[in-house]
């Protein structure tokens, strides 16, 4: 039984199943590298934690870029606050911001720590305005209140999907 499999059966069945439990047990253990303490005790948070990684590391998986150096630690400050992120670790959405945010110099020096860039834009096919031409960034931002605080194309396009659904 894989990770998955297991998540799909939901976490009720597996702690209610001692058969499914020993084997939560064993994927958690390959996973963290250690047991639970009480598993019946932790296991909310215990479950939680599992499912958490899952995503991150299909998030990982599925990434645009390449990074140089995965111990590096990685770090830009957004809203007041450092940011910091491992190499290994790093997600698109954290690499993204990691070019984004900055002075032009730190920027063109962040670009250096990747073997291949993120993908930051994603045209809009479909978006055409009446001259026949593909709408401009600004021109979406503009037609469409919700989309303002939107920093690229590919932020659009999520919000899109989200109010599609």
């Amino acid at each position: 039984m894989t990770k998955e499999d297991l998540i799909k059966e939901g976490s009720s069945k597996v702690r209610n199943n001692s058969t499914l439990l020993s084997f939560y047990i064993d994927i958690f253990k390959s996973e963290f590298g250690y047991k639970p303490t009480c598993a019946g005790c932790t296991f909310s948070t215990d479950w939680n934690k599992l499912i958490n990684s899952t995503k991150k590391h299909i998030e990982i998986m599925n990434a645009t870029f390449e990074i140089k150096d995965k111990q590096k630690i990685h770090t830009f400050y957004k809203d007041k606050r450092n940011i910091r992120c491992y190499g290994r670790n790093m997600t698109e959405e954290f690499a993204i911001d990691y070019l984004t945010f900055g002075t032009a110099e730190e920027i063109e020096e962040r670009k250096k720590d990747f073997r291949k860039l993120p993908v930051t834009e994603i045209e809009v096919v479909d978006a055409e305005n009446e001259t026949g031409n593909e709408l401009t960034f600004k021109d979406l931002k503009e037609l469409y209140p919700q989309f303002s605080d939107a920093k690229n194309k590919k932020q659009i396009l999520a919000l899109i999907e989200k109010l599609e659904n």
